[in-house]
């Protein structure tokens, strides 16, 4: 059933929510720290959003293996990916380049945008049809203003180092 993919992607909010816990607890910078506490405050709230709706189909969590045979290699990529990069910050790399790493990985192979935009189609079957394509349509914009935030952050840092 497709409505089961929600589940999924508070996965994936999940991840991103965890990663940025430890952005923000690493970051030196107050700017910084701020810039991925939105970051992080808007991850959690599309990892609530995607629950809720999930709940609403009757569907619980999800693993990543199930998620992997609902969604795709993107899907499982992107979640290890994240994790890697959550795993690299606790273990002491830079957050400078954790946010670098991020942003190349969104311009050459995938994000959370990606993944939300690719199952915004879901609602054309879901039975919440409008109200999730809003949803989903406004997790996507939040998801380019992370990226937007990101790029900000790596701005920062080259007019520090400088």
């Amino acid at each position: 059933m497709p409505e089961s993919k929600f589940a999924c992607l508070a996965l994936l909010e999940d991840e991103a929510c965890q990663l940025y816990e430890v952005m923000v607890a690493k970051s030196e910078d107050p700017a910084v720290s701020l810039l991925f506490d939105v970051i992080l405050q808007e991850s959690r709230t599309h990892r609530e959003l995607f629950r809720h709706a999930s709940s609403i189909c009757e569907h619980t969590a999800s693993s990543l293996a199930d998620c992997g045979k609902q969604m795709g290699t993107l899907f499982v990529h992107s979640v290890e990916f994240i994790r890697s990069i959550r795993v690299q910050v606790s273990d002491g790399m830079p957050i400078d380049e954790a946010a670098a790493k991020l942003v190349k990985f969104e311009e050459d192979v995938a994000n959370e945008e990606d993944v939300t935009l690719l199952y915004t189609n879901l609602t054309s079957i879901a039975t919440l049809d409008i109200v999730m394509k809003r949803v989903l349509e406004g997790i996507a914009q939040d998801e380019r203003h992370h990226a937007e935030l990101l790029r900000l952050i790596l701005d920062l840092k080259k007019h520090v180092a400088s």
